[in-house]
């Protein structure tokens, strides 16, 4: 089979265009430059992860280290200073917890403080209405006897009507 890049010549014979050729020599090269290059790049990044692993082991030890501090652990290896720098931290921090416990205990009794009110509230206003209830019905009853006793003064005369009235 014959291709662009060849041509036959007149006895058969298969002749490539050195063209070709060169342009074929020349993407190899480029190639197995790229090559090198792509591992250098490996490289680069390979050692700039290792750098990177080695500053977050080196932070997550003092991290650990400032902890155990923090906890009164490994005391000993710390200077005056340092000791003096920490408990300063200690009391700041311990500060700002005492007023976090301070504000959410001052907003827990006001939610308490307005749910007793609440319930006060409702206990005074069904008070209310069974006052008002009991009134009513009061006023209901006193307004069945005055009409009971207007029936009987109207039956009976006037001197039956005071005689309801003062019980004889």
């Amino acid at each position: 089979m014959v291709s662009r890049r060849t041509r036959k010549s007149k006895h058969g014979l298969i002749l490539l265009n050195t063209s070709n050729i060169k342009t074929t020599i020349e993407r190899y090269k480029k190639a197995s430059s790229d090559s090198s290059n792509m591992t250098s790049i490996t490289e680069i990044n390979a050692q700039h992860y290792q750098q990177e692993s080695a500053k977050l082991r080196q932070q997550i030890q003092m991290l650990q280290n400032s902890n155990r501090h923090l906890m009164g652990d490994s005391l000993s290896a710390l200077s005056v200073k340092e000791l003096k720098q920490l408990e300063n931290r200690l009391e700041r921090g311990i500060t700002r917890i005492r007023s976090k416990k301070h504000e959410m205990l001052l907003a827990e009794i006001e939610y308490l403080q307005k749910k007793v009110l609440n319930h006060i509230y409702i206990c005074m206003i069904k008070r209310i209405y069974m006052c008002v209830y009991i009134y009513i019905q009061c006023l209901f009853s006193l307004s069945v006897l005055i009409l009971q006793m207007l029936h009987h003064h109207l039956h009976y005369g006037k001197s039956s009507f005071i005689i309801c009235f003062t019980g004889d």
